[in-house]
């Protein structure tokens, strides 16, 4: 064996026998003394992720993040999606004897609760006004009298309905909220991805022109057959693997985050609405557009290959979808053109974007977006995110609502995105938008999910050992023209 392979030192004591030691050549002499070198291991993608979400959410989440991060790495709680297509009453009972509840439905009563409440309010405020002026013009002295009470009665009317128009648009111009948006995030929402932005201080949005963003409140209904249930034991984090229902056709439910049914719900799909699911894989959203047996129609749209055969492999187990169903419809486009290939087609749009998808990649390594040869691609997510909400709000028809969404707790990849989205329908496409409140679906909500109370425009999910669900952003937006 070779000494000089090994680096070989010789070292002549006086008086003594010649020595060898055998050092490594990448070793490095300082000063007397030979030091080992400290082994660098390998950084996971996992390692990477918890990196980046540290430097840069104790900044978004201040205080709340260390509880917000536990939850990220703790076991996720799962819900059940019921299926209408097999025995519903079937798994009803299963879901009883598993200990789960149906969290939709309940929701869906005190929303119809609030929103007669509403019209109830509105009714008596214009009756109100009704009496006040019928007093005074219903005064007739004989029956020479009754053409001239028929056309005061109809000029009455006449000045009703304008009166109540003019009631209308002055509690839709009071419910309206002007905030004033600094955009252009196009050009910087890559640097901001990183945890340098942090403590940049050169990133001044005030030289970018403003633009307002109105926020607006719209009644919002949910279908009867929705239902998803969750475990009443908070410690009971998943389902037993789904079964086929006892005609052995479809499988009984869905097990999927609790959370993803939520932009669902907030799209308020009403009979016959014909909706778009831009980025449909893996099919749960999808799924649960179908669920609500309203739809007149749907194009779950993927364009990756591996992942459209998912979302097949999805909807044939559970509502026996094939290439002949006329009802359903999946596509591989690109979904940033879909706006220019069928712009103002939809009643409703759904835009699940492809996100950091904070939960998996704090604890998963394959296929990581936080993989250093991913690192661009990762940097390159606000823009694409911003394009295909863009395309998604020239897809809809005017009048019709679009969901914007993610698994994602980064606000570069929330809030910003939608800022940088509207801002360009309006300056580009010449498109008016306004952000919709959730905030009554949220208050319905609270005793089940933890929302945050930071976020500007949508609504966050956050994960906490309680009810573990979630990332989850949902932002509805309405196409006013």
């Amino acid at each position: 064996m070779s000494l000089l392979r090994y680096g070989a030192r010789f070292l002549q004591g006086k008086g003594k026998a010649c020595q060898v030691i055998l050092v490594p050549r990448r070793w490095k002499k300082t000063k007397k003394k030979w030091h080992v070198p400290h082994t660098q291991r390998k950084m996971e993608p996992s390692f990477n992720a918890l990196k980046h979400f540290d430097d840069n959410y104790r900044h978004q989440f201040g205080d709340a993040w260390p509880s917000i991060r536990l939850g990220l790495l703790s076991s996720q709680k799962y819900g059940a999606l019921i299926n209408n297509y097999c025995l519903v009453e079937e798994t009803e009972e299963l879901m009883k004897k598993l200990g789960a509840k149906d969290f939709v439905q309940p929701v869906a009563e005190e929303l119809e609760k609030m929103n007669i409440q509403d019209m109830m309010e509105e009714d008596s405020s214009i009756s109100d006004s009704e009496h006040t002026d019928l007093d005074s013009n219903q005064v007739l002295e004989d029956s020479s009298s009754l053409f001239q009470e028929h056309t005061d009665i109809n000029r009455i009317d006449s000045e009703n309905l304008t009166r109540q128009e003019t009631m209308f648009a002055d509690k839709q111009s009071s419910l309206e909220e002007q905030y004033i948006v600094a955009p252009g995030y196009e050009a910087k929402m890559e640097f901001l991805l990183s945890s340098d932005a942090i403590r940049n201080t050169e990133l001044n949005t005030s030289v970018v022109p403003e633009t307002e963003i109105k926020r607006i409140q719209k009644p919002l209904s949910i279908s009867k057959h929705l239902r998803c249930f969750i475990p009443e034991d908070i410690n009971t984090a998943r389902f037993p693997a789904s079964k086929m229902d006892s005609h052995g056709v479809f499988l009984q439910y869905y097990a999927m985050d609790a959370a993803s049914v939520l932009p669902v719900i907030a799209l308020g799909i009403s009979p016959g609405d014909v909706v778009l699911d831009m980025c449909a894989a893996p099919g749960g959203k999808s799924l649960a557009i179908t669920q609500t047996m309203f739809i007149g129609g749907l194009v779950a749209n993927e364009p990756e290959s591996s992942r459209r055969r998912r979302l097949k492999s999805v909807l044939r187990s559970y509502i026996g979808f094939d290439e002949s169903n006329l009802d359903v419809r999946i596509t591989a486009e690109d979904g940033c053109e879909w706006g220019t290939m069928e712009p103002d087609t939809y009643d409703k749009v759904l835009v699940d974007v492809p996100c950091t998808t904070d939960r998996l990649s704090a604890s998963n390594n394959t296929n990581s977006i936080f993989a250093v040869n991913r690192t661009n691609e990762r940097w390159q997510l606000p823009k694409l995110q911003s394009d295909l909400l863009c395309a998604g709000l020239q897809a809809v028809k005017p009048g019709g609502d679009v969901i914007y969404s993610t698994c994602s707790l980064s606000n570069q990849q929330n809030d910003a995105v939608v800022e940088s989205a509207l801002y360009q329908c309006q300056t580009d496409l010449n498109i008016e938008v306004a952000v919709v409140d959730l905030s009554p679906l949220t208050q319905c909500l609270g005793h089940i999910f933890h929302f945050s109370d930071n976020i500007r425009h949508g609504q966050l999910v956050l994960p906490n050992l309680k009810n573990n669900f979630g990332p989850m952003y949902f932002c509805k937006l309405h196409r006013v023209a």
